[in-house]
């Protein structure tokens, strides 16, 4: 019942949780008159030393850090990391009752880091770890940093000099040595590198990693020079998922990567035809994320092997939409395109059938375009659209396109749309036709289109209050300001868990 209790609540960070929990107990003693307190005792009978060892450990696994793959590169976020991998050492040293049930708990253990500076492992403390961690499968993040230098080098040569400085020492060289001895366990990796860095000789003496599923190279500032152990990573036959995750990341390494058997690919780097490349040789993938940072379009000079061909691909994210025209993916169910849409229109003559979810951020609105473009997603049930500099009559003709009529002489555009997210940067669009067009979906029949059930809006304020009409008699509403809205987008959590 405590477990069902306690699941109810929203994920929440481990230190609000028990920050929460220690007000209760606050609260609770600060209600007694002080000759009734006795203060040796005061934890011994506070409510929060009462739960029951199951519910603690409940309560503990929000202490965990995000999966390796989960984690973006950046300083500030390799910081956030070593905090979470800090947890199991500060929640065994509250009290005894927490300490015993922080021991008994391998799972707590099982997120290992090794950093460079002074907030890394020890070899007896790694040897600790491994120990409490027993035989529960090793998540592992090695950050190797730029350190912090007070004095920085100048001058004309001082972006390279900056980077080619590494805080690598013999203790911490010693401590991955360890590490890397248990690889056998590993499951997931995340090697992280912001500096110029050779080829480390710790990754020569890997073995075969049979529990490995997850394999994640990133760096906010390494570049083509730095040295990745790609070619030492080779005996894993349960590799699922590969994240390349630095723009700057050189890929000639990673062809020995076990491309056949992965179902997830993520990466962001600035050469097209090695996107492709690995592309063709992942004929299984099932997700794949496709990161170009810059703003010119990308150049696959060289590439002379036609269209790839994703049978089993389900989910695909991209910044540029030119990619689209080296893609044949007739399984596709869910797609996010970043600016542009010129390729689009080709994609989905032969891709698009099966397309359930499309999202298009940073639009600059074209309604025939799109217009036309939703006519070949005869399936759609979810639809998200950013729009940037879009023009009134643009929208209009679009929100026309959209709305249910009565007597129509051709079948509806997207008529088993469920699903809408609409924001408009601009500010531009008619409030309410756009509202009118909620309500054509909302009360039409079954027969001429599906029911819409869930819209979230962003911008165009005088919306909102048609829209509530709609909530109270069951559409599901939200109304976001341009922070959320971002983060919706670009996090892709504007679509209803319910729908």
């Amino acid at each position: 019942m405590a477990l069902t209790f306690l699941a109810s609540f929203p994920a929440c960070g481990f230190a609000d949780l028990l920050r929460t929990l220690s007000t209760v107990s606050t609260y609770t003693f600060t209600q007694r008159r002080p000759e009734q307190v006795n203060k040796p005792r005061l934890a011994q009978f506070s409510p929060i030393s009462k739960l029951p060892a199951e519910l603690l450990v409940y309560i503990f696994i929000f202490a965990l850090p995000e999966p390796v793959s989960a984690i973006p590169a950046s300083p500030q976020s390799t910081a956030h990391m070593r905090f979470g991998l800090r947890a199991p050492w500060i929640l065994a040293q509250v009290c005894h009752h927490w300490r015993a049930v922080a021991l008994s708990l391998p799972r707590l253990w099982s997120s290992v880091g090794v950093f460079t500076g002074r907030s890394g492992h020890t070899l007896a403390s790694l040897a600790t770890q491994i120990h409490r961690a027993t035989n529960a499968p090793l998540d592992v993040l090695i950050a190797i940093e730029r350190p912090l230098d007070p004095k920085p080098p100048s001058g004309p040569w001082f972006w390279h000099e900056r980077n080619t400085r590494t805080n690598t020492t013999p203790e911490f060289d010693a401590v991955l040595q360890a590490l890397v001895r248990y690889c056998g366990r590993w499951r997931s990796v995340h090697l992280y590198c912001d500096v110029i860095l050779g080829r480390h000789p710790a990754f020569d003496s890997l073995s075969p990693m049979p529990l490995l599923t997850e394999l994640v190279f990133s760096g906010e500032r390494a570049d083509y020079h730095s040295v990745w152990p790609c070619e030492s990573f080779t005996d894993m036959p349960n590799l699922r998922k590969v994240v390349l995750g630095s723009v700057q990341i050189a890929t000639t390494g990673c062809d020995t990567l076990p491309w056949t058997q992965l179902t997830t690919y993520q990466t962001a780097y600035y050469d097209g035809p090695s996107h492709l490349s690995h592309l063709s040789a992942a004929p299984n993938l099932v997700e794949c994320q496709i990161g170009y940072h810059r703003s010119d379009s990308p150049q696959f000079y060289g590439w002379n092997r036609g269209v790839v061909t994703l049978k089993s691909l389900r989910r695909l994210v991209l910044t540029n939409d030119a990619f689209l025209t080296y893609l044949l993916a007739p399984a596709l169910e869910e797609l996010y395109v970043h600016r542009t849409i010129t390729h689009l229109s080709p994609f989905f003559q032969n891709s698009g059938r099966a397309l359930t979810h499309l999202t298009l951020s940073t639009y600059p609105a074209d309604g025939r375009a799109l217009i036309d473009l939703l006519r070949h997603t005869p399936v759609l049930t979810h639809l998200a659209l950013d729009l940037d500099d879009s023009h009134g009559a643009e929208l209009s003709r679009l929100i026309s396109a959209l709305t249910i009529r009565s007597r129509a002489d051709e079948e509806p555009l997207c008529r088993l749309l469920v699903s809408l997210a609409w924001g408009d940067l601009a500010d531009t669009m008619d409030a309410d036709a756009f509202a009118d067009m909620v309500e054509s979906r909302w009360r039409a029949p079954r027969r001429v289109c599906s029911r819409l059930q869930f819209v979230a809006v962003y911008g165009a304020k005088p919306v909102g209050r048609r829209l509530r009409e709609f909530e109270s008699e069951g559409m599901e509403v939200v109304l976001l300001n341009r922070r959320r809205w971002r983060l919706a987008i670009d996090s892709r959590l504007y679509f209803s868990k319910s729908h």
